[in-house]
């Protein structure tokens, strides 16, 4: 897959590692299209958050989180937004089945126009924003390393 925009470089080695021909990565996981998202760079990785917009022209607001491995030029989905990553009771008769240890995993709403900042070497704050419902004046903290907002 070739890269929708240009990214300009030094020299196209830099990133291929010799060779002449396109530029690709490995898109696996690549972000949907989106507009007014949020980025920042930890360690060679650049991480952006949330912002709106689609396949198509579609237009929704985004609270999912990628990362980008500037080294490989590869993807990386590090939290996927609005996803219950556990069993969810449901009705009266599914509480045998239920996890009570279990708490659903909460998330940012989905927004965009917020920050996105590194602190240290493992966080990510998440400041503000809107969506087409409310602004917001909030803050969140992404550990890395765990995974999990707080």
């Amino acid at each position: 897959m070739k890269w929708s925009q240009p990214i300009k470089l030094r020299s196209e080695s830099e990133i291929s590692g010799g060779g002449g021909g396109a530029m690709t990565a490995k898109m696996t996981s690549t972000p949907q299209p989106r507009g007014e998202h949020a980025a920042c760079q930890i360690n060679g990785q650049v991480y952006i958050f949330g912002g709106y917009g689609g396949p198509d022209w579609s237009r929704r607001d985004f609270n999912d989180l990628y990362g980008l491995d500037t080294n490989h030029w590869s993807w990386e989905v590090v939290n996927p937004g609005n996803q219950f990553f556990g069993k969810k009771k449901a009705t009266e008769e599914e509480e045998e089945d239920y996890d009570s240890d279990y708490e659903p995993e909460i998330f940012p709403e989905p927004r965009a126009s917020h920050t996105l900042t590194a602190l240290g070497q493992d966080k990510l704050v998440l400041f503000g924003g809107w969506n087409s419902k409310e602004q917001f004046a909030d803050v969140w903290i992404f550990n890395l390393e765990v995974r999990f907002y707080f």
